[in-house]
């Protein structure tokens, strides 16, 4: 059995996802980022300087959803979080890149809207 190497100089290699074409795109947990790995071998560093990332998958509508402190979608340049945990009993969420308003589901499933996270309240 023969391995080739697709690429290397990773921390912590995680979550491998293949796209469309045959794009195979890797994070690195430790060093941080996304790779996108070409099939003509070419190499683009995406999320440059994001820890972390554990899980990788593809969006149903495009784009790349990636796992860590929150969970972001990259989609061509545009990066924005679609679901994030700001403490242990609160967690945000946003439906659609044109939302203004993301949802709060408070520890006792309780939802509330909010205009930006700076809004959230935690509902004791």
């Amino acid at each position: 059995m023969s391995f080739d190497v697709l690429a290397s100089g990773f921390g912590l290699a995680e979550g491998p996802t293949v796209g469309p074409g045959g794009v195979l795109y890797v994070s690195d947990a430790l060093l941080g980022g996304v790779r996108r790995l070409d099939p003509d071998g070419g190499e683009r560093h995406l999320l440059a300087g994001r820890r972390g990332i554990g899980g990788l998958a593809l969006h149903a509508t495009g784009g790349l959803l990636a796992s860590g402190r929150d969970v972001v979608l990259l989609d061509g340049e545009q990066v924005r979080p679609v679901l994030a945990v700001w403490d242990a009993a609160m967690l945000y969420t946003t439906s659609s890149p044109d939302a203004r308003k993301g949802r709060n589901l408070d520890h006792d499933g309780r939802c509330t809207a909010a205009e930006r996270h700076s809004e959230c309240v935690r509902h004791e």
